[in-house]
């Protein structure tokens, strides 16, 4: 007879990963209601928040900014040390309770409500492992200064060498993940500061998984972590890495 077609479940875990930015975890968790409404309003389930401290000198701040959160499902991770932003977003994600993760800088340059145009990708290809949101086609680079899109650019070249295919933007901080999928990919996740991103749409795409791209507002970062030079150097060092990696 007919199969029984499984509904897609909805439901989202809000995560991210914070270093030193205490005023930035403070104004993140004021922003929580208004995406739990966004998300609600989509149809889709909030599961709740996980903030992940990378091991911050001024954690006690960070834990003390996320406390005030008039929100229940906050959560804080901390870290014992510094490992960097892709361990902060694996140990985030591998503790999420949603069907989905959404991943958000802690500056929140994409809106959190951008969120739905993700979910609309998700819920027209319920099947792709991976929507990432795309900075790309935004007016005078979207607020981020000039040394800042010249990385971008020759990252995004080099990423596509290894292997992001043809996903144009893969270091936007902001993304959804079916983990049903990507757990695996997580599990298996070596690059542990900037690059990690194109490692994970690497090992989806050679899973044979799906990977959807679509544009998002962006507002430009109010505060980085990242340095040009020692960062790009270390972020070009695990992109030839990632593009030898088995």
């Amino acid at each position: 007879m007919f199969g029984i077609i499984k509904a897609m479940d909805k439901s989202v875990t809000l995560m991210v990963p914070v270093y030193r930015t205490a005023t930035l975890a403070e104004t993140l968790v004021r922003a929580l209601p208004g995406f739990r409404a966004a998300a609600e309003s989509a149809g889709w389930r909030f599961e709740g928040c996980i903030v992940v401290d990378d091991g911050s000198p001024n954690g006690d701040e960070i834990a003390e900014a996320v406390s005030r959160a008039k929100d229940d499902g906050v959560r804080l991770m901390r870290l014992g040390g510094n490992r960097g932003k892709g361990f902060a977003v694996k140990t985030g994600a591998l503790a999420a309770k949603g069907a989905y993760v959404l991943m958000s800088d802690c500056d929140m340059s994409a809106p959190l409500e951008e969120f739905t145009k993700l979910a609309k990708a998700a819920e027209r290809d319920p099947g792709a492992a991976m929507v990432c949101g795309s900075r790309r086609g935004l007016a005078r680079g979207g607020g981020r200064p000039l040394s800042r899109r010249i990385l971008s650019a020759v990252f995004a070249a080099l990423a596509h060498c290894a292997g992001t295919g043809p996903v144009r933007d893969p270091q936007c901080g902001f993304k959804l993940f079916r983990m049903a999928a990507m757990r695996p990919m997580f599990e298996a996740l070596r690059t542990e500061r900037f690059a990690f991103d194109v490692e994970l749409i690497r090992r989806a795409r050679r899973a044979g998984l799906r990977v959807a791209e679509v544009p998002v507002r962006w507002h430009g970062g109010k505060r980085s972590t990242l340095h040009v030079i020692s960062d790009g150097a270390r972020m070009l060092f695990d992109l030839v890495r990632i593009a030898f990696m088995k």
